[in-house]
């Protein structure tokens, strides 16, 4: 098909990769690579090293009082 009688849409999906006037397996591809998502960490596992969060300290180190408070995850 022409590329005057592609629609929008199809003239976005051409200009992806070379030739930038016509629909290719190269420009699909493209996509797919594009818009892949990182998977979010399985929370699930306890054996999961993204599931450990250290300790943070949220305070003066030098103050005189209980710093449990202070503490945070």
């Amino acid at each position: 098909m022409p590329y005057s009688k592609y629609s929008p849409k199809q003239k976005r999906l051409a200009a992806v990769a070379a030739p930038r006037k016509k629909v290719t397996q190269a420009d699909i591809i493209a996509v797919k690579r594009k818009n892949k998502k990182p998977k979010p960490p399985d929370l699930t596992n306890p054996r999961s090293k993204k599931n450990i969060q250290k300790p943070v300290y949220r305070g003066n180190p030098n103050a005189r009082f209980n710093k449990k408070d202070y503490w945070t995850t």
